[in-house]
């Protein structure tokens, strides 16, 4: 046999085990990461490295978050340390499809001694990163503000919790979420 054609046959021999390789699956996707899972009983010191807080916020000694302090105007906020992954890339090398996630929790609101009603509330939120620079007060959450709010871009979800009424946002006059 000629070099050139045993050069052929084994190209042709690669490719044929690339096929079947392929077909098989064994080549395919990588295993899915495992998931993500915490639980906080309280924000003690052993557990004050997976939280980051900024702002107005601040884990009492008790092991309670606070996230605001009281006054007008400001924002506080809490969020895990570590990157969640919601997008799973496991089950297609060209598609990624959104994971599902379940969360609970347990909090209070503490009713406002100031005659301004109290604030507008909290929201649990999902993010791409903490630090969210030029996050107004109010209305915003300290996630977004008067120019950015509404933008697609901005890759937030949030659900509010609050206890009063907002003009601003056209609530009605009860407790929502």
């Amino acid at each position: 046999m000629s070099t050139l054609m045993v050069s052929f046959l084994l190209v042709l021999f690669q490719f044929l085990i690339f096929s079947v390789q392929a077909q098989s699956g064994e080549w395919e996707t990588p295993p899915p990461p495992p998931p993500t899972e915490f639980i906080f009983k309280g924000f003690r010191e052993n557990n004050n490295s997976e939280i980051q807080t900024e702002g107005a916020a601040a884990i009492k000694p008790d092991g309670l978050l606070r996230l605001t302090d009281g006054n007008l105007s400001v924002t506080g906020t809490a969020f895990y340390r570590k990157p969640v992954r919601l997008l799973d890339h496991s089950s297609n090398l060209n598609h990624s499809k959104v994971c599902s996630f379940s969360t609970s929790f347990v909090f209070t609101l503490v009713p406002s001694s100031s005659s301004n009603g109290g604030g507008f509330g909290f929201t649990f939120t999902l993010s791409p990163t903490p630090n969210r620079p030029g996050a107004g007060s109010g209305q915003f959450f300290g996630l977004l503000n008067e120019t950015n709010d509404g933008n697609p871009t901005n890759h937030v979800f949030a659900v509010e919790f609050d206890t009063i009424r907002t003009v601003l946002m056209q609530q009605q006059a009860i407790t929502s979420v």
